[in-house]
Parts: C-alpha cells; structure tokens; sequence
C-alpha cells in the first residue's frame, strides 16, 4: 500500500509530459506570432505590414541571415498586396524604419 503523500510514478510522469507540453506549446505561439497573426488577418483583410515588420525584427534578433536576406514575405497594405525580403523593405517608406538591419552578403 501506499503511504499517505506518495505519488504512483505514472502521474509523475503524467506531471512531467503536461509541463513539457505547455512550454513547447508557448514556445511554438511565442516565435510564430507573425505566422499566426498572418493566417487571422486573411479572415479579416486589412495590412499585415506591422506583423511583417516584427517577424523581419525577429529574425535580426535570432540572427537567422538567410530569412532576413532571402526570404520573400507576402505584404499587404490597405492598397496593393506584394513580396520582398525583410532586407528589401527595410527602406521602404511605409515601414517607417522600423526594421532592424543586418549585412546580407548571401547568393539567394
């Protein structure tokens, strides 16, 4: 028999995969943000330039060169919808120099 206070080792276990869960879970909401908010926001029109401009920032911040460099991001503003790299828009007068910048010396 068990003693009062002891746990069975399954709900230990239970405990530990619930918790690892969770943290993947806010790690997964906390890092694809934009993504997420892009996939809203074609529900409900409208520019996604302020999302766009963070996931650029984000990659500045996690220093991922080949997204900021070579990926083309879908922007959408209230007149025209287009596609070009964090590092293209950068000096795009819209975005108002919001967005952070590093040397991209990749071939794409």
């Amino acid at each position: 028999m068990r003693k009062k206070g002891e746990l069975a080792i399954s709900t230990v276990i239970l405990l530990i995969l619930g918790l690892f869960i969770l943290v993947a879970a806010i790690f997964l909401v906390s890092t694809q943000k934009a993504k997420f908010s892009d996939v809203i926001n074609v529900f409900y029109g409208g520019a996604n330039v302020d999302s766009v401009v963070e996931s650029c920032n984000g990659f500045v911040e996690s220093e991922q060169v080949y997204s900021y460099c070579c990926e083309k991001k879908k922007v959408r503003t209230d007149d025209e919808t287009f596609e070009m790299t964090c590092f293209e828009l950068k000096d795009e007068g819209f975005v108002g120099g919001r967005i952070y910048g590093i040397e991209c010396d990749l071939e794409c």
